[in-house]
């Protein structure tokens, strides 16, 4: 255990719930272009079986007898926010994807044109998706 004060420790408490604020915003703006991915009359996936809804305070996809499950984490050595994918198809869920993004959004992962995915984006959002989607189809969660 530490050794902070109690007033450090409730310092230190407060700029992380406000640094989780931040990223909990991201994790819903993700969980919003989801939605409008599987239902605004628009959206190519329109009609196609897509389902998209909160359960449990993550974001659940099912799509084509496949289930996956994106939960909002912190880490706070890094200050990132992280994006916790998991194939839940199988008996066992299993991890397949990790994604770190910062306060403003940015994550590594890249557009086609090379420019880096940002999450306060909903062009981006949308992409992060339906690339998810994609993965998840490619793999084999039963072997």
């Amino acid at each position: 255990m530490n050794e902070k004060t109690f007033k450090q420790s409730t310092d230190d408490l407060k700029v992380l719930g406000a640094r989780y604020a931040t990223m909990r915003a991201h994790f819903e703006q993700v969980f919003a272009q989801a939605k409008r991915l599987a239902e605004e009359p628009e959206s190519p996936m329109k009609g196609q079986g897509l389902l998209v809804e909160m359960d449990a305070g993550a974001i659940l996809i099912e799509f084509v007898g496949r289930r996956i499950r994106i939960s909002l984490r912190y880490d706070r050595k890094t200050g990132r926010g992280v994006l916790h994918v998991e194939d839940e198809s199988a008996d066992l869920p299993e991890t397949f994807e990790r994604i770190e993004f910062r306060g403003t959004g940015e994550t590594d992962l890249t557009n086609e044109h090379g420019d880096k995915l940002n999450l306060s984006q909903t062009g981006d959002c949308m992409l992060l998706v339906a690339r998810l989607i994609d993965t998840a189809l490619d793999r084999d969660p039963w072997k």
